[in-house]
């Protein structure tokens, strides 16, 4: 769906990822969503999307934070420099402070 507003969203689990698409094409957000398995993948996405021939950024990023490979705190960590993004986690920022 080019033009429109980016989600992205980060989930190991083929169930949930196939529930949450279902449930967002159910609510009639007009966004691209972009659905990746694996932690590198979305940060492979994450470096190119804002450039020429990667694409829009994401508006949004829905993450799961217990996830394998890389946890989705320390996921997180990841957004600030690559690329500059805005975190905004449910809950306030004190929730997901560094253990």
């Amino acid at each position: 769906m080019p033009g429109q507003p980016r989600v992205l969203h980060r989930e190991d689990s083929d169930d949930d990822r196939h529930l949450f698409r279902k449930t967002f094409e159910a609510s009639g957000v007009k966004a691209e969503l972009i659905s990746i398995p694996s932690a590198f993948d979305a940060m492979v996405f994450l470096d190119q999307a804002g450039t020429p021939t990667g694409g829009d950024l994401p508006r949004i990023i829905v993450l799961d934070l217990s996830l394998p490979e890389i946890d989705g705190r320390d996921f997180l960590t990841f957004l600030p420099t690559n690329p500059p993004l805005p975190v905004h986690p449910p809950g306030g920022p004190d929730r997901f402070a560094p253990r």
